[in-house]
């Protein structure tokens, strides 16, 4: 593996114990990517990182740390959220370790890899229960998996940057109990916990200060000798609760109910640092067997070949087609192009909009401009068109798969 060009995303609780796993293999060339900082509830599972890295990026540190140990080690520390690297940033590399924690970013990558058929090596835990997944393509991509639906939400990470309101819950359980312990009072714990708000007129405002009130009223109920955290009691729950709102407020998410946030908080999972390690290795193992490893019931270990790909899945099971540009352009030239090379068209759309539908009108969204990355799928044509600007190539129109 050391001659091949390696990306790493992830520097968290499984990220750490992969970057341990390459260096003790002798893998000293690769590429980091992560864009959360560290927080104090990281500690206790991520080994890289101690109290003098709180607020810094992991990734930096990653590399700052590791390049302490041998002057032969080259870590390329990349600050940046995963969505923003397109096709072009892909296809530099043969093979990709993803760390990730959620679904939706998994995915992206996922993308990302079949297009540039870059090898892929998925690992995720929850709780006891892991899993190193391989993706050559050849078979299933991450994709083709089904979804499962559990009650049970697992939170790997309390986020620096919350997109949904659990994670708020997270963070409201874990920091402000934590603190509390230490007998800070409720001025000190709002200036330590949104010390870096560039918004100093966000704690005038009247909701928010309500909240805080109950806080502080439900802070006085607490022997803060000792906390013990329970969802059905009332005080603890408003406390986080009401935490919980107001740093979903200031990150603009939408909240969920009091009901919905007690049955969130008696099912979160949390991440076992002995799980993370066996799972990064098991990673390794993945390239080296080409098989996927899962960890069942703390004591069995699970082996198995790939699975063949998924005829329903939605998206390896698409004609794929990459729309090369030299040059930023609108969706009306991008449909001309289109137009050019496919017979049935019938509407094309993404996740959010929907931008031509010839049942309603042929000029919908003719101007809105295309940002580069973008996917379109297209309905009568079955297919999926990924947008992509590279300033050295004239307008193609270039086939993945068939």
């Amino acid at each position: 593996m050391s001659d091949k060009s390696i990306l790493v995303i992830g520097a968290g609780g499984i990220g750490c114990e992969l970057i341990k796993v390459l260096y003790l293999n002798k893998i000293t060339r690769f590429t980091l990517v992560d864009y959360d900082i560290i927080e104090l509830t990281n500690l206790n599972r991520q080994f890289l990182f101690s109290d003098i890295d709180i607020k810094k990026h992991k990734s930096s540190v990653a590399s700052t740390k590791y390049k302490k140990i041998s002057e032969n080690i080259e870590i390329r520390a990349l600050i940046q959220n995963i969505n923003e690297f397109d096709y072009s940033f892909f296809r530099q590399f043969d093979v990709v370790f993803n760390c990730l924690d959620n679904n939706e970013a998994r995915k992206y990558v996922n993308k990302r890899c079949l297009l540039t058929n870059t090898l892929l090596i998925d690992g995720g835990s929850t709780g006891f229960l892991g899993q190193s997944l391989y993706f050559d393509y050849q078979n299933e991509c991450f994709d083709c998996i089904p979804e499962k639906i559990k009650e049970d939400i697992p939170v790997c990470t309390i986020r620096s940057y919350p997109t949904e309101f659990k994670h708020c819950l997270v963070w409201a359980k874990e920091v402000f109990l934590e603190k509390l312990k230490e007998n800070l009072e409720i001025e000190e714990i709002l200036k330590q916990s949104f010390q870096e708000t560039q918004n100093s007129e966000f704690f005038k405002n009247k909701e928010i200060g309500e909240k805080i009130k109950i806080i502080k009223e439900n802070i006085s109920t607490f022997n803060k000798k000792e906390i013990i955290f329970d969802k059905d009691n009332i005080c603890c729950m408003n406390l986080v609760y009401y935490s919980a709102l107001i740093r979903a407020k200031y990150f603009n998410i939408e909240p969920n109910s009091f009901f919905e946030s007690q049955s969130i908080i008696g099912n979160i999972i949390p991440s076992i640092c002995t799980t993370n390690a066996i799972v990064a290795s098991f990673m390794y193992l993945s390239y080296i067997k080409k098989r996927n490893f899962y960890i069942f019931n703390k004591k069995k270990f699970l082996m198995t070949e790939p699975a063949e790909k998924n005829p329903l899945c939605s998206f390896c099971s698409k004609r794929i087609f990459i729309l090369k540009r030299k040059q930023e352009f609108h969706f009306k030239e991008l449909f001309n192009v289109l137009s050019k090379h496919l017979k049935q068209i019938e509407s094309v759309y993404d996740n959010n909009n929907i931008y031509f539908n010839k049942y309603l009108s042929k000029d919908l969204s003719k101007e809105v401009k295309i940002e580069n990355n973008s996917f379109f799928y297209v309905k009568g044509e079955e297919i999926i068109v990924i947008y992509n600007l590279i300033m050295d190539k004239e307008t193609s129109l270039e086939i993945i798969s068939e």
